[in-house]
């Protein structure tokens, strides 16, 4: 019986492979089987479902829909190798079971999961069937697993998405929208905050079995801190709905994950405490509302018919490195993430205003009717004078030495 899968590359990891086991839907969302930060992508962008044995894409009425060689279509027959993008992310439909896709299967899997040396022992034949082994016996060590049966160990790991990932490069970003859970499967990865200096505080360092992100995943918040690989690293993501159907019906699973959680709660909330970070963070000034004249870069990306690209905004928190703030005169829809913006603020009277460009990191909706955009700014070359100014407006004289 032949095996499906979709490869795909999100930013600077190497690549992902995802097996295809029924009807998938892809999108910015949390509760898509497969979900990607992109921009471009909408939060319920594509469905991948079989039919008449063969795989279909189809556009959910996406913003960006689904191009094929530059050209959108609306849906797509797929057979083994063809290629199709969502926003910037390129999908591969590979099929695991024929002589034609076994090369490029084992390619792909030979540079996510094996070494060369690993794979030259082995026959062509068992090279295709040599990945699923290595995996499964990998997560089989991974706290909350040896407490499965059969059925829910494979629950997991069919819906499960292989992501190989370089040195240095960023897994999840503190206040980002996520529920999955990522267990390391070999190299080591670091846990960290920054704080107002934009200097790291490490959280945690974790290595083969060890997972991460099960905050979000309980609680629902967006991530709580930073996750970079330290070295070559494979990870393994495994899928919020799977996960949240196993910690329903399997409450042994469910306690593992709990005392976890608590234990990295309260280790986590040390480490703030000892580098000061809670202190700075509850700083009354930084929940203060300050007057904000935000302008557009470019307005190619804006749905504002009118064309307009500054408006006035409130702040609702700052920091030395980004602030939150809500803009009552905007329609939902006429920010988006990655736009460039510029920044006018108002402190006070004697330290009058900062200015300085910024990236949108992350929009939502405020307000009692949620049509309030809510923007989330990081700041970008801001000059050492006015750096100065939010820093003595936000700690004091004092720290301007530290």
């Amino acid at each position: 019986m032949k095996k499906y899968y979709l490869t795909f590359q999100i930013g600077s990891m190497k690549e992902s492979v995802y097996p295809l086991l029924g009807t998938t839907t892809i999108g910015r969302g949390a509760d898509n089987t497969i979900t990607v930060p992109d921009p471009k992508v909408s939060r319920h962008h594509a469905k991948l479902s079989f039919q008449d044995r063969t795989w279909i894409v189809e556009d959910l009425g996406s913003a960006n829909g689904i191009t094929v060689e530059g050209k959108r279509i609306e849906k797509l027959v797929l057979k083994p190798g063809d290629t199709f993008k969502l926003g910037e992310i390129a999908f591969s439909l590979l099929d695991h079971g024929t002589p034609d896709a076994r090369d490029q299967f084992t390619q792909t899997v030979e540079i996510l999961s094996a070494s060369a040396a690993d794979l030259e022992v082995l026959d062509d034949k068992r090279k295709t069937d040599f990945w699923h082994k290595r995996l499964h016996n990998v997560i089989a060590t991974i706290p909350f697993f040896p407490c499965l049966d059969e059925k829910e160990h494979r629950l997991l790991t069919d819906t499960a998405t292989l992501h190989g990932i370089k040195p240095g490069e960023i897994i999840i970003r503190e206040g980002d929208p996520g529920r999955s859970i990522y267990a390391v499967l070999s190299g080591r990865v670091k846990v960290f905050l920054r704080d107002y200096r934009g200097s790291e505080l490490e959280l945690a360092n974790l290595g083969e079995s060890e997972f991460f992100g099960e905050m979000s995943f309980l609680t629902g918040k967006p991530r709580s801190a930073y996750v970079m690989a330290k070295e070559p690293a494979m990870v393994i993501e495994l899928n919020y709905k799977s996960m949240r159907k196993l910690v329903q019906e399997n409450s042994a699973a469910k306690k593992v994950l709990l005392d976890y959680y608590h234990d990295r709660l309260k280790n986590n909330e040390e480490k703030r405490s000892k580098g000061g970070l809670e202190e700075r963070r509850k700083h009354p000034r930084l929940k203060l509302r300050l007057p904000v004249n935000l302008e557009l870069v470019s307005t190619n990306t804006t749905e504002d018919p009118a064309g307009q690209n500054s408006w006035k905004a409130i702040s609702v928190d700052i920091s030395l490195s980004g602030i939150l703030l809500g803009v009552p005169e905007a329609e939902t829809g006429t920010f988006r993430p990655t736009q460039q913006i510029q920044l006018e603020i108002g402190l006070t009277e004697a330290l009058e205003k900062v200015r300085t460009s910024g990236t949108i990191r992350y929009v939502k909706s405020a307000g009692r009717d949620k049509k309030i955009p809510l923007l989330v700014i990081e700041f970008v070359d801001m000059t050492p004078a006015d750096s100065n100014k939010l820093r003595e407006f936000i700690y004091g004289k004092d720290h301007l030495t530290d």
